[in-house]
């Protein structure tokens, strides 16, 4: 991946599993995209004010997303070499933890 370029980047769940159940899994995601968007030495564990939150430099820009119940899509730019794959690995295992917990669950979404 090269700073500076734009890539189209989706996800989808294992065997078509719905990994979006409410409009508050939705809510997670989308913060959980915002928040990742910068570079973080914590992990997100709560609900954030992204105003007040933004430190740091950003690893990516956000150009759109979309969230459909079983997968995503985003179209992104590379800000800092390895920012994607940096990014997509952390908003992916952060809504696992969420989503395991919050419905009991364990494993791979």
């Amino acid at each position: 991946m090269e700073e500076g370029s734009v890539y189209h980047v989706f996800t989808k769940s294992i065997a078509g599993y719905k990994v979006f159940k409410n409009k508050g899994d939705y809510r997670r995601m989308v913060e959980t995209i915002w928040y990742y968007t910068y570079e973080r030495e914590t992990k997100f564990s709560k609900v954030v004010d992204f105003k007040k939150e933004n430190k740091g430099e950003p690893v990516v820009r956000i150009i759109c997303y979309c969230i459909m119940p079983t997968h995503l899509h985003l179209v992104l730019e590379e800000k800092k070499e390895m920012g994607i794959p940096q990014f997509m690995s952390n908003i992916l295992n952060s809504y696992a933890r969420y989503f395991n917990l919050k419905y009991n669950r364990k494993g791979h979404l």
